[in-house]
């Protein structure tokens, strides 16, 4: 069943149905044939850089318009210091001081200034978007916002 309602679709079906694929398929078309020049460089983030090489293959991004990135290799690219971090015997994550920021509003960020850069994509694409933490997204999103470059991403969300 897919709920519609104005402005936002759902979809929803088991693992490995290909909910992901399909949207990424419809997406990648709709660009293809409006604005083309949004994949004239996009970078493709996947579990690794081999799912990343198919995805992009699957959705039909043009041969030598994309580059394939791992969560890892595409956090180091977005920010060069980046690194995993590490958690507590429950899950949660240990942060130091340096780590993060809290905002006036109470908010805590990441303590990150996006790097200056001349490889600049022309969109992201990323699947499996659960992998990525807060403070990862937080990341790619000032990034893209630095640069004025859309991210399009997909994937279950636990």
């Amino acid at each position: 069943m897919i709920p519609k309602f104005s402005h936002i679709t759902f979809m929803e079906g088991i693992p490995g149905a290909g909910k992901s694929d399909a949207v990424d398929k419809l997406t990648v078309a709709f660009l293809l044939k409006y604005f083309p020049e949004t994949l004239q460089k996009a970078f493709v983030a996947h579990v690794s850089e081999e799912s990343a090489e198919q995805l992009a293959k699957n959705s039909a991004i043009p041969e030598g318009q994309y580059q394939v990135f791992s969560r890892e290799s595409l956090m180091k690219k977005v920010d060069p210091e980046w690194k995993e971090a590490e958690k507590d015997n429950e899950g949660n994550y240990i942060l130091s001081d340096e780590d993060f920021i809290i905002t006036d509003d109470g908010e805590i960020i990441p303590n990150y200034t996006v790097p200056e850069t001349d490889d600049i994509p022309s969109i992201i694409i990323i699947d499996e978007l659960s992998r990525y933490t807060y403070f990862d997204l937080y990341k790619i999103n000032a990034y893209a916002k630095k640069y004025g470059i859309s991210v399009i991403t997909s994937g279950d969300l636990d």
